[in-house]
């Protein structure tokens, strides 16, 4: 169906996101894809619709056409960049209706005052579940001759704002879509089509809805705690749509925020596995696990590498949890899903929040402690943020909740000569844990995130863990370390504290005024400062300082193993390293240098030792004599990187390889290995890195 007619209204609908530190991981605007094909499909021949994902594409739209109404799905991570857009709409086309939608609002009386306030060129609010209202209100503006007239009227699902004086009118809620599958598909209608010529990832919603109240979280209280869920068949066909017309990238996002909670995803997770030896695609996959449910072992198992199985805690303190309206699934099923996916060869994950109501240094240290101790494969941990729209920002003064500002990861850039950034408003502290403690985790974190969970030094610390040594036990030893080195290394460490506290501002407009400096700004802009510190000092490490590195942790090492008189041998440390750090690509080179060969030689066959679980008696697996150990890169990884790079292309290796790492399998960061039978050790060939 064509919709191009001149008495056509004519609306742009815009996803937003910041594009100056490249966009391969942002996703296809798929919500703004619904709303385009309800659109068209309740009101056909009526409307033309444009959408826009970035910035400079909705100016050129605006520059080409004169819109009748301009939409704005908003989020925490683009609000001040839809705040410039709009109000340059406004200036430009003063008759424009302008819609906010989203989950970024709080909706009470200060609430929709504060918002009011700030976005003075918006017209209405879609607070909820978007299509049903935003199409009345469209259908309403093509039979009225001005959108004042509109704003005296309370239309359902919206709220209307009048003016900065009058108070806004909210329409009855309405219910929720039982069946969303009528609406038509926006991959199979074409509407996303253009997309697939970018570097964003395709993204699939297979439900909607949370049946949680988490005290953190908006989407529960949105979804009135329900779900529903589209034709399992027609998600089939989606992810047959989206492999026969992807380009630029090997990635798969879902939408859902619960996966795997009901029994039909199984299948799913099959079709999915299906899919990748049919088509190749998708070689990874990333979705929001559910919360409560055994049932996703199956679908963990069903996907193997292509995804990882996290099942988030957030703490495992039951007062904690209280505090949040949280339930975790039972410590025993965790445990057992842990133990079986571990067995299986896949990975295990959790994530945890540090800075909930509640919790303390001490309840923190127990749980980080205890996941280690229960071989959770991935232990991702992240600092409290308070949300528009939760609970959570309504109960500051209950828990004594303190908070400060920082840039959202890539979230910003200059725009028609003004700089814009959007922000996060972080926990610093409450009545349960103070600033300095809470702070005091962030190196903790880090060096969980890259040494545990990226598996740069997992063996290594399986090592410890096998042999009584709590994987946080070496990492405080590691940190007191770092606090004391020298060279390249020592200017990363000195920048990682420092930007411990001076990501935080104390309000934004603090943060704004600091970031639009000449200097911090060039800065900004060309990847120098910002980023999540987790991946940035894991690449700086990587790619400035990682031999130094080495040196300080085998050093840790092996002073924690004569300390607590363990029976790990000194030249066995120095093979564990040397072995870890020769798996690892070398980054500072690109394309085909990847491909290049490594030969060494070490006396355990750390391969079978890794195989069988890493057992307590590393000694079993010692050769009696040294063997050689090929270090190589398939093509199947080698061309799967070559893709990653071209979609997160950055002239900046630091920004392109911490951007890029978020949605990749984590093995495609490591040589293959396997143990050559009677090489003579041609080719590269480097000793061990010292004697101890």
């Amino acid at each position: 169906m064509t919709h191009n007619s001149t008495d056509n209204l004519k609306i742009i609908l815009c996803d937003l996101v910041y594009d100056y530190l490249g966009t391969g991981t942002f996703s296809f605007p798929l919500n703004i894809g619904y709303l385009k094909s309800y659109t068209y499909q309740m009101l056909p021949g009526q409307t033309d619709i444009s959408l826009a994902k970035f910035p400079r594409d909705f100016l050129n739209l605006l520059e080409n056409e004169k819109p009748d109404v301009v939409g704005f799905s908003h989020y925490t991570w683009n609000a001040e960049l839809n705040r410039l857009m709009a109000s340059m709409v406004r200036q430009k086309f003063p008759q424009a209706m302008i819609v906010f939608g989203g989950p970024n609002l709080t909706i009470d009386d200060q609430g929709l005052r504060e918002f009011r306030n700030k976005y003075g060129a918006a017209d209405f609010y879609v607070p909820f579940q978007g299509e049903t209202p935003f199409v009345d209100l469209i259908r309403r503006r093509l039979s009225s001759d001005s959108v004042s007239a509109l704003k005296d009227q309370a239309i359902p699902g919206v709220i209307s704002f009048l003016g900065p004086n009058a108070p806004p009118i909210m329409g009855e809620r309405l219910p929720r879509m039982d069946d969303p599958g009528i609406i038509e598909s926006p991959y199979l209608s074409g509407v996303l089509d253009e997309f697939f010529n970018t570097r964003l990832i395709p993204i699939v919603e297979t439900n909607r809805g949370c049946p949680y109240t988490c005290t953190f979280c908006a989407q529960g209280l949105s979804s009135y705690n329900r779900m529903e869920f589209f034709p399992l068949e027609r998600v089939h066909e989606e992810i047959q749509y989206i492999a026969g017309h992807v380009k630029n990238t090997n990635i798969l996002l879902f939408a859902d925020s619960n996966f795997g909670i009901h029994p039909r995803d199984i299948k799913l997770a099959e079709y999915i596995g299906q899919m990748q030896k049919d088509h190749g695609y998708p070689r990874r996959v990333s979705m929001n696990w559910a919360k409560n449910q055994p049932k996703i072992l199956d679908i963990a198992l069903a996907l193997g590498q292509t995804s990882h199985l996290t099942i988030s805690l957030q703490s495992i303190d039951a007062g904690v949890l209280k505090n949040v309206k949280r339930k975790n699934i039972s410590t025993d099923t965790f445990k057992s899903i842990v133990d079986h996916v571990n067995h299986s060869g896949g990975r295990s994950g959790t994530e945890i929040i540090l800075g909930l109501p509640g919790e303390t240094k001490e309840s923190h240290l127990n749980t980080l402690r205890t996941l280690f101790d229960w071989n959770v494969s991935d232990i991702i941990a992240y600092n409290c943020l308070v949300l528009d729209g939760t609970e959570m920002d309504r109960q500051r003064d209950d828990y004594g909740i303190t908070t400060k500002f920082r840039l959202s990861d890539g979230c910003y850039g200059e725009y028609d000569g003004q700089f814009v950034a959007d922000i996060e408003e972080g926990v610093m502290s409450t009545k349960h844990i103070s600033n300095e403690d809470l702070l005091s985790f962030r190196q903790i974190h880090w060096l969980i995130w890259f040494m545990w969970n990226y598996r740069f030094y997992y063996d290594f610390l399986k090592l410890f863990l096998n042999n009584g040594i709590n994987p946080l036990d070496v990492i405080f030893a590691l940190t007191e370390k770092l606090k004391n080195t020298n060279g390249d290394l020592e200017e990363v460490m000195r920048m990682f504290y420092y930007e411990t506290y001076a990501e935080w501002h104390d309000s934004p407009e603090a943060l704004q005024e600091y970031y639009a400096q000449p200097d911090t700004l060039k800065r900004l802009l060309n990847g120098e400062l910002g980023g999540k510190l987790n991946s940035k000092y894991m690449w700086r490490i990587l790619l400035e300082s990682h031999m130094a590195f080495r040196d300080v942790l085998c050093d840790t090492a092996v002073e924690l193993a004569a300390a607590n008189k363990i029976p790990i041998k000194n030249d066995l440390i120095e093979q564990i390293l040397d072995y870890q750090f020769s798996r690892i690509l070398d980054f500072s080179v690109h394309g085909s240098e990847f491909g290049r060969e490594v030969v060494k030689e070490y006396d355990y066959d750390f391969i079978s030792w890794a195989a069988d679980g890493y057992p307590t008696e590393i000694d079993q697996y010692k050769f009696t004599s040294a063997k050689p150990y090929r270090f190589y890169l398939s093509d199947e990884s080698l061309n799967a990187l070559k893709k990653l790079i071209a979609q997160y292309h950055h002239d900046s290796p630091l920004v392109m390889y911490r951007k890029m790492v978020e949605f990749m399998q984590v093995a495609d960061l490591f040589y293959s290995v396997d143990i050559v039978a009677n090489h003579g050790l041609t080719g590269d060939v480097h000793e061990p890195h010292k004697s101890i």
